[in-house]
């Protein structure tokens, strides 16, 4: 079971899934789980952080229960289909130290 909620609203997701077997990861699955970096609000701007670790070793996964309201709130439309539901069981990470971004100057 996974729960989140937005701070300071009552916007929030749970999650429950059926953990199943080790399963081979396709280069879309190895994209999505991918984390290269955090971005966070700091001092009034926008900051990130790098992040760097191994592949996450996956395994296939049955959605048993979904509540959510964190996509919808986002202005996003409802996820459509079957979810494709993977897990794993963690891998360490390494963060780096987080830096200021500047405003593109794009747009």
């Amino acid at each position: 079971t996974y729960t989140t909620r937005r701070r300071r609203t009552s916007v929030s997701s749970l999650i429950r899934v059926r953990v199943g077997a080790p399963v081979e990861a396709a280069p879309l699955d190895h994209f999505l789980t991918a984390r290269w970096g955090l971005h966070s609000r700091w001092y009034g701007g926008t900051a990130f952080t790098p992040v760097s670790h191994e592949r996450w070793p996956l395994q296939g996964a049955e959605l048993l229960e979904l509540a959510d309201g964190l996509v919808t709130a986002t202005g996003l439309p409802a996820p459509v289909g079957p979810p494709r539901v993977l897990h794993s069981a963690g891998v360490d990470v390494r963060i780096g130290r987080p830096f200021k971004l500047r405003r593109s100057p794009i747009g």
